[in-house]
């Protein structure tokens, strides 16, 4: 009886251990499949996402899968399109605008590096991957169908139309040697009951990659078995022997393992397509935990029959508790999964509904609420067209039809109306699903917002277009500054086509001219503003340099993250070498290159600033007979040997001195600091260095010069007082023989005696009628029609005849005769104008030149009004011609009166522009209305290429400004053709007709009119 006791209790007790065992290796099983299902089911969640929409952006696949890498144990999810050769590029274009800048098709060479793709006829590529950091190197992989992983499996999954597992894998980025394994499921266009439909409508797969140690783990931690010592394996039975195990835990020792197969436990499930099992093992620990007492039953037989009993009852109670725990897990997992799928939904960024097959609404999302203004409890149980505009219905019975025969919809576009009334244009796509027998249960549809991607595809488009066009250079960067973008204009600008600066630092384009300093400073700025302005000097592909003018501007997003910059530049070279041009022509004579008028100026005036007490010397130096060498060797003869001697003339100077060409072949000297030993110092070393002869036009040339010296500041304190007594010692120094200098002293008043006679009698000349207007025609260059005229002054002495221009006028400069000489010829040109309209003559523009200081004149306005008046004349009947010094002695008075005089019509034109006394500045600032170009760059127009691109200077330079430009001194017809190809307007010179008196002028005007 004690045996058969024993033996019945050793049998319960074997029983109660292989149930335990059971329950919980079952719980543990349990756990882990659902696991894995849940995972299926999110994989399938993501590709029915996909059905119902045409397209899906990166953001929303980002937006729509975050929850479930939270929630699941994938350790990425992908979308895998499918690409034809011809679409691969704009999909690699396409990745580059989502700020991929480095994307590409990849594949794996022989020696497993990646590379990129060769072309084949389609791709399956990693195009969207959540998450990014950590899997940088899966985008845009695309293998082969000779892949050992993917080919096969991607052809089985896109042929059945159902997820499709691969084998064990580790990943090339896993560091614990994990085994993972990748899920495909497809998706398709269109319809898909066969296989043929499959391969044609196949759109790509969506891809889940699990790690099968972290899905395990992850499932027992949320409701395994606390029983200790139990292992585990999972096995993938669809594989050959040796690659089956996917998992073990723990690792396999020895003696982890008890060899007792009453306990043992296994179960099959399916995983996608393949079958996979999970077996349970018992270690020492738990047996341990469970031992047999059969020994202590003998003595205590009786009270054991009473236990054996309870224990009964007890394993029975404990195999329901846990039976009901298990149901209790199962359940708990089907509702969060339920609360999981809620959240997708909600969290959608774009709107659904779902539709009976009535069309009445069962549910819609917040982002449909959003697009159209209604609650969910407004427009549940309604009809869906209670929400279209009506005469959208009909179309929407069609389509409704339609969907609910092919169980698709695809590209349905329909008005809807907001709750205002407003008019919504919606696309709509979506699918419908049916219950196990194949009826029709609700539609899922997903709307997409047109007018909304209409305005935002056009602002593409029009920011697209304006990028493109820009004649500036645009450079997109990131904010690390690595490049994402450039314009056209870039390229043309810098030589560098885009792909050879994606991704790398704009410094590539840096001359080295600029220092560290000045990056720094532009950083700070651009840091503290988010916005910099400045030039830069860049580098060009070729190695060229150009000039920059550069705007760089931050780009922040709506959470003020700097996320680009943007630099914007325009090549400025040729504008800035116009404007060093231009101010070489106001500051520089055009010929030799050395100071002008304007700057000898500036720079005796710093000096005598500087100086104070010290001494300063100015040389006045002439060549003698210039004008024989001149006329006998030409014009072209006459300047080289005005270079010739530019040269010896800076071989004796300092840095210090400044050499200038004052006109012709006069020259000033201006040795600061030099006392009289110096300067006469300098006058030997002058003259020596002019006995040597010049080669001019392959002659040998012997030219002396005569030099006048004046000192500061006993010869004077001011530059004019210097410069005429300088001039006064010159021209001493020319009469006693030339080939000489001479100091200033008070006794050369000789010329200033001539010129105080000269002043005297041209005083009486105006009193007494002895001057008289001559007129020299201005015609339009393109038919030598009639344009206007220059009067031009002379004086008929009773003694000595004619006088030129060239004797009186500076006289009456230097003295205040030439306002009233410029006085003279307004009323005189004004009575000859009347006189010619009594006449019968046609009215034309009369040109009057006037000095400076008649500008000055706060009369001047007034009585050129009356004149007007007094005449019966318009305004535009005279022009007046300033001389270039009115320009650098324009002060606030002189701009009203060109201002006003303007304003009344009257035309304003500066005289012999381009001799090298005009200052951009002023041309700017007055109001000019013509530019009449020096005789002097005309008359070698035809043979030199110096006086070419002067005048073509000069004549852009007044069109750009918008005036007219004259040329004067037009002597032959190959000047006028130059001057006309150039662009010039009007000319007047010896070729069109000479200064004339008033009679013979009308005589000509009227033979020319009867000719043209």
């Amino acid at each position: 009886m004690t045996a058969g006791l024993g033996w019945t209790l050793h049998t319960v007790h074997q029983e109660t251990l292989s149930n335990r065992f059971q329950s919980a290796s079952a719980e543990r099983a349990g756990v882990i499949i659902e696991k894995l299902k849940s995972n299926l089911r999110d994989l399938d969640a993501i590709r029915r996402f996909y059905d119902c929409s045409l397209s899906i952006s990166r953001d929303q696949f980002h937006r729509f899968v975050t929850p479930i890498l939270e929630y699941r144990s994938f350790q990425a999810l992908e979308w895998l399109p499918r690409v034809l050769l011809a679409q691969r590029a704009g999909y690699e274009a396409a990745a580059h605008e989502d700020g991929l800048t480095h994307f590409q098709f990849t594949e794996r060479n022989a020696q497993g590096t990646l590379v990129r793709a060769v072309d084949r006829a389609e791709y399956f590529p990693v195009f969207y991957l959540e998450p990014y950091a950590g899997n940088e190197a899966a985008l845009g992989f695309a293998p082969d169908s000779s892949h050992p992983t993917r080919g096969t499996v991607l052809t089985q999954a896109r042929d059945s139309g159902q997820p499709v597992a691969t084998g064990r894998y580790i990943l090339v980025q896993e560091k614990d040697q994990q085994f993972s394994v990748l899920v495909f499921a497809p998706v398709y266009d269109g319809a898909n009951t066969s296989v043929a439909e499959r391969r044609e409508h196949l759109r790509g797969f969506v891809l889940g990659v699990l790690r099968i140690g972290d899905t395990v783990e992850a499932a027992l931690a949320d409701g395994g078995s606390s029983e200790p010592d139990l292992s585990l394996r999972l096995l993938d039975q669809s594989a050959g022997a040796s690659e089956q195990l996917l998992y073990q835990r723990p690792a396999p020792t020895d003696d982890a393992r008890v060899d007792k197969p009453s306990l043992r436990y296994a179960q099959d499930f399916r995983f996608a397509d393949r079958l996979w099992r999970i077996e349970v093992d018992p270690g020492p620990t738990f047996i341990g935990s469970h031992a047999d007492l059969s020994a202590d039953w003998v003595v205590a037989a009786g009270v054991l029959l009473t236990l054996l009993a309870a224990l009964y009852g007890f394993t029975l109670a404990s195999q329901r508790r846990r039976a009901e725990a298990l149901v209790a897990v199962r359940t708990a997992e089907l509702r969060v999964s339920e609360e999981h799928f809620r959240l997708l939904y909600e969290q959608s960024p774009v709107a659904y509904h779902s539709l009976d097959t009535a069309g009445r609404i069962i549910e819609v999302n917040p982002c449909w609420q959003q697009l159209l203004g209604y609650d969910r409890e407004e427009v549940t149980g309604r009809w869906i067209g209670d929400f279209l505009a009506p005469d959208q219905w009909p179309l929407f019975e069609i389509q409704f039809a339609e969907f609910k025969a092919t169980g698709l919809l695809r590209d349905a576009k329909l008005d809807f109306l907001h709750r205002t009334g407003r008019r919504i244009p919606v696309m709509v796509e979506g699918q419908i699903s049916h219950s196990p027998e194949g009826e029709f249960q609700q539609t899922h549809c997903v709307l997409y917002d047109l007018a909304e991607r209409q305005r935002a595809e056009e602002r593409q488009r029009l920011a697209g277009a304006v990028f493109d066009a820009a004649r500036e250079s645009i450079i997109v960067t990131d904010s690390s500054g690595a490049i994402v973008a450039v314009n056209p204009a870039f390229t043309k600008i810098s030589g560098y086509r885009e792909a050879e600066v994606l991704g790398k630092n704009p410094r590539l384009l840096q001359s080295g001219r600029q220092s560290d300093a000045f990056y720094a400073a532009m950083w700070e700025t651009l840091k503290r503003e988010d916005s910099w302005h400045g030039e830069f000097w860049n580098r060009r592909k070729g190695g060229d340099l150009y000039v920059a003018l550069v705007t760089l501007s931050a780009v922040r997003d709506m959470a003020d993250r700097l996320t680009y910059y943007v630099c914007i530049a325009t090549d400025i070279t040729r504008q800035k070498e116009t404007e060093q041009h231009i101010e070489r022509l106001a500051y520089y004579d055009a010929l030799t290159g050395l100071a002008n008028r304007a700057l000898l100026i500036q720079r005796v005036e710093q000096a005598l600033a500087r100086q104070r007490c010290e001494s300063l010397a100015l040389l006045f130096v002439d060549i003698d007979r210039f004008k024989e060498i001149n006329d006998s060797l030409g014009h072209t003869g006459g300047d080289a040997l005005l270079l010739a001697a530019t040269v010896r003339l800076r071989g004796l100077l300092r840095e210090t001195d400044t050499a200038c060409r004052l006109g012709g072949d006069e020259f000033v000297l201006l040795l600061p600091g030099r006392d009289q030993a110096e300067a006469r110092q300098v006058a030997d070393l002058l003259l020596a260095a002019f006995r040597r002869p010049f080669i001019v036009a392959g002659h040998n040339l012997r030219a002396t010069v005569s030099i006048g010296i004046a000192l500061y500041p006993q010869d004077g304190a001011r530059f004019t007082d210097l410069l005429k007594n300088a001039d006064a010692a010159l021209h001493r120094a020319k009469q006693e023989g030339r080939n000489t200098y001479l100091f200033y002293v008070q006794e050369m008043n000789v010329a200033a005696l001539e010129r105080l006679v000269l002043e005297s009698e041209l005083r009486q000349a105006i009193d007494r009628g002895q001057l008289a207007a001559y007129f020299q025609p201005k015609v339009h260059l393109s038919d030598g029609s009639l344009a206007g005229a220059e009067a031009l002054v002379r004086w008929l002495h009773p003694v000595h005849g004619l006088i030129p221009p060239g004797r009186f006028i500076p006289v009456a400069e230097a003295s205040d005769l030439i306002v009233a000489l410029g006085n003279w010829m307004l009323e005189a040109v004004c009575q000859q104008q009347a006189i010619w309209r009594e006449a019968g003559l046609p009215p034309l523009t009369v040109a009057v030149n006037l000095a400076a200081r008649h500008f000055r004149d706060p009369g001047l306005i007034q009585h050129i009004q009356t004149l007007l008046a007094v005449h019966g004349l318009n305004p535009d009947a005279l022009e007046l011609e300033l001389t270039e010094s009115t320009l650098l002695e324009a002060g606030a008075q002189t701009g009203e009166t060109l201002a006003v005089l303007k304003q009344l019509g009257v035309g304003l034109a500066i005289d012999d522009f381009g001799t090298g006394y005009s200052s951009l500045g002023y041309l700017k600032r007055i109001p000019i209305t013509a530019l009449k170009i020096d005789q002097s760059f005309v008359r070698d127009l035809v043979h030199d290429a110096d006086d070419r691109t002067l005048a073509a200077t000069i004549i852009a330079l007044g069109h750009g400004l918008g005036l007219s430009v004259v040329a004067e001194g037009v002597e032959t017809a190959e000047q006028r053709q130059i001057l006309l190809d150039q662009g010039c307007n009007l000319a007047q010179g010896y070729y069109f007709g000479r200064p004339m008196p008033a009679d013979q002028f009308a005589t000509w005007v009227k033979n020319t009119g009867e000719k043209t």
